[in-house]
Order: structure tokens, then C-alpha cells, then sequence
């Protein structure tokens, strides 16, 4: 796991920390009873730094410790899970983008690169979906023969042009197996997709598939939502999102041309069973 957290008094800088976290017990079944939220796990901390690293030195800065970090975590031909924790403001930032090492190729080519938001939902002041949460979560991770499967839903476009993403209100009347996908989110630093992106968080949305871009019928909006829609039917449950997320991305670097209406994929996978560590104290060495 990468933690990045901006420094308040310094624009565009990061402290960051690294640290290993146990691989998630297998999904609960969709009709289990409800649960409260499990003790956040203990990280093994690995890396770290609290001197702030502007945004432009960060991939360059982390490739090293990334990499270290990955030697421990990888296991023969399985690349690791990179679970990267941001400020919901800050979701979009591009890390799957960044080079592995110098003049590398990204590390969303080499591995599932996620996203996860450092606050919990609610946390921009509105009430704590903590059930519908878990419930959602579980609904999209039921695999059993019966289950409907995730779904996606299209929410931020209509005929290529760019609509306002639903209240949360609105959000939390959606089907629990639904996965939200947003084909106009312009990316880091635009306020709009980051208000669209916390919505889906404080509806209590632990997965949603976005592109980075424009948007608009120049980027064929139809074909992206057929075939993101398409896909999400095809994977079933959300455990083979991060999985599929690094296929796509890999078949983009290799130039195959059935995948180009993935470009700009990005998925946020947040697994509330596995809660990030909510005080320094966790990474504290061991």
C-alpha cells in the first residue's frame, strides 16, 4: 500500500509512506448478516517520508522504495496488488501513469494499480453509509452461480454529453450489485470529477470504473459505455476488476487496437474489510 498525503502549507507536495499489508480473507456471501467495521490491520511498514516530495519529483522518488517493496510482495508470475490511498480531492491522480524506474514502463502495465479513498464515507460531513457499504460490497463480490452480477451504470453521460453524477441520495437507491462508470472524468485538479468521485464514496460505492479525458462523442462515449458495461457483465464479481483493469492496460501498451476504448481506465477498489490504518502509530516499526 502507498499512502500520499499532501502537505496543507505546500502546494502540490506529499508525504508518503509504503508498507505491506496481509492479502483480504476470501468474500463474504451476499445474504450473510451484517458487520461493523473489522480492527484496521497492521501494515509492515517498509518506507516512508514526511518531508514533503513535490508532485512532479513523486514517481521518480517512489520507483525505488516501489520497487523494493514489490520484490517482497510478488509472487511467481503474480504481480502484486498496488493499493494507493488519496484524498478524495485527489482520487484521479494518475499513478498507474507513472514509470516503474527510469525510462520504464508504467506500473499500471506491470501490476493491478488501484485507488482507495484515505477518508471514510461521510467524511466530507454527511451521515456514514457503514452498512450500505458492506452490503454493496458483498453484492458485488458474490460469485455464486445464482448471484445477478455486477452491472455497470453509466452515470455522468448521456448522448456524449456530460450530465451531473446523482446526489447521494440518489446513489444509495441504485441496486447494491451496481458498479458506477464515469465517461467524463477530466482528471487531477478538476473540481467537478472530484465532487463527482466523493459522491460515489459517501453513497457507500467501494468499486467504480472511470476513464481520464474529455468525454464527448470525439471519444466515441457510446462505445465506451457498451464495452465497459460489457466487460463489468463479463468479470461477474468485482474481485476480477483489478485483474481485469491490468489486462486492458497491457493490451493498450501492446497496441492492440480492441482494447483502445479502455485508455485512460482507472478503477477505485476500496475494501472495507481491509480498512486503511487510521493513526501513524500503525506504521511505527514493528
Amino acid at each position: 500500500m502507498l499512502e500520499l498525503t499532501r502537505r496543507p502549507w505546500e502546494q502540490d507536495s506529499f508525504d508518503w509512506r509504503i508498507g505491506l499489508l496481509p492479502a483480504p480473507g476470501p468474500p463474504r456471501p451476499a445474504g450473510a448478516p451484517a458487520e461493523g467495521p473489522p480492527d484496521p490491520p497492521e501494515p509492515e511498514p517498509l518506507h516512508d517520508d514526511h518531508t514533503g516530495t513535490p508532485l512532479a519529483e513523486l514517481p521518480a522518488r517512489l520507483a525505488g522504495p516501489l520497487a523494493r517493496a514489490f520484490t517482497l510482495a510478488d509472487e511467481p508470475g503474480t504481480p502484486a496488488l498496488l493499493q494507493v490511498a488519496l484524498e478524495r480531492d485527489v482520487l484521479g491522480l494518475p499513478v498507474d501513469t507513472w514509470p516503474a524506474g527510469p525510462g520504464g514502463p508504467p506500473l499500471g502495465r506491470l501490476r493491478p494499480v488501484v485507488v482507495r479513498p484515505a477518508e471514510p464515507p461521510g467524511g466530507a460531513g454527511g451521515p456514514d453509509p457503514v452498512a450500505d457499504r458492506y452490503h454493496r460490497w458483498r453484492w458485488t463480490h458474490d460469485d455464486a452461480p445464482l448471484a445477478p452480477g455486477i452491472r455497470g451504470r453509466v452515470l455522468d453521460c448521456e448522448a456524449g454529453t456530460r450530465v451531473p453524477v446523482p446526489s447521494t441520495d440518489q446513489l444509495r437507491s441504485l441496486a447494491h450489485a451496481s458498479v458506477p462508470v464515469l465517461c467524463h472524468y477530466r482528471g487531477y485538479g478538476h473540481a467537478g470529477s472530484a465532487e463527482a468521485l466523493a459522491r460515489l464514496v459517501d453513497g457507500g460505492f467501494g468499486v467504480a470504473l472511470w476513464r481520464r479525458g474529455t468525454g464527448g462523442p470525439e471519444r466515441m462515449c457510446a462505445e465506451f459505455h457498451r464495452r465497459a458495461e460489457a466487460e463489468l457483465a463479463r468479470a461477474r464479481t468485482a474481485q476480477r476488476l483489478p485483474g481485469l483493469v491490468h489486462a486492458l492496460r497491457a493490451a493498450l501498451a501492446e497496441g492492440r487496437t480492441d482494447s483502445f476504448w479502455a485508455d485512460g481506465v482507472a478503477l477505485l477498489y476500496d475494501d472495507p474489510h481491509q480498512p486503511l490504518p487510521g493513526s501513524d502509530d500503525l506504521f511505527a516499526p514493528l
